[in-house]
C-alpha cells in the first residue's frame, strides 16, 4: 500500500496526465510513502542478487575455475565420459 503525506491512500490520478507522469503535479501533491514492511521487503530482494553472486564466487570459485580450464583443454567431464558409451543418434 502506498500513502501520501497525510496518511491517506495515494491518489495516483493526481500525478498522472494523459497517461504520463507530471512532475509539477507530483511536487504539489505529495511524495509516495511505503509501509516499512514493503521497504524491508524491497531492500531484501535487491540485496539478494549481489549476495548470491558473492557467495557463489567465494564458495565455488575453485570449482568453477577448474571446470572452466577443463572445458578449454577439451578434457572430458563425468557427463562426457558416461555419454561416450552410447552411439550418436542419426539426424532425422
Amino acid at each position: 500500500m502506498v500513502f501520501d503525506n497525510t496518511g491517506a491512500l495515494y491518489n495516483l490520478s493526481a500525478v498522472i496526465t494523459n497517461n504520463t507522469f507530471n512532475q509539477a503535479k507530483y511536487g504539489q501533491y505529495s511524495p509516495m510513502f511505503l509501509l516499512i514492511t514493503y521497504t524491508f521487503m524491497y531492500d531484501t530482494i535487491f540485496a539478494t542478487y549481489p549476495t548470491v553472486v558473492v557467495h557463489t564466487y567465494l564458495w565455488y570459485c575453485k570449482d568453477i575455475a577448474c571446470q572452466f580450464r577443463r572445458s578449454l583443454g577439451d578434457e572430458a567431464d563425468i557427463h562426457t565420459q558416461l555419454m561416450a558409451k552410447y552411439s550418436e543418434v542419426p539426424h532425422w
